[in-house]
């Protein structure tokens, strides 16, 4: 269980850094505004559109750690109820 459990700490810090990598954003983008300048005879222009895109925000980074987290202290509460009581563990002295 305490494998189970660090691995479930891991899996919520790469979700983190997922979020980061992408941006740090609060919401999931699906759209970007982006700015092309054109220039035509009579001078610049900007022009805006949007464009399609995902880039992962905290709306779903944010809650997926989360829940790692908690059943990773979950796994690490089960596995130290259970050494106390003095059932087996998953541990191999091997």
């Amino acid at each position: 269980m305490r494998a189970a459990a660090v691995i479930c700490f891991v899996l919520a810090l790469v979700a983190m850094g997922v979020w980061v990598a992408h941006g740090q954003h609060l919401a999931t983008l699906t759209e970007k505004l982006v700015e092309r300048e054109v220039k035509d005879e009579f001078g610049e222009e900007i022009v805006e559109e949007w464009v399609d895109t995902f880039e992962v925000g905290l709306d779903i980074t944010g809650p997926v750690a989360g829940g790692l987290v908690a059943l990773g202290f979950g796994l690490l509460l089960v596995n130290r109820r259970r050494s106390r009581r003095g059932a087996p563990t998953d541990t191999s002295s091997g």
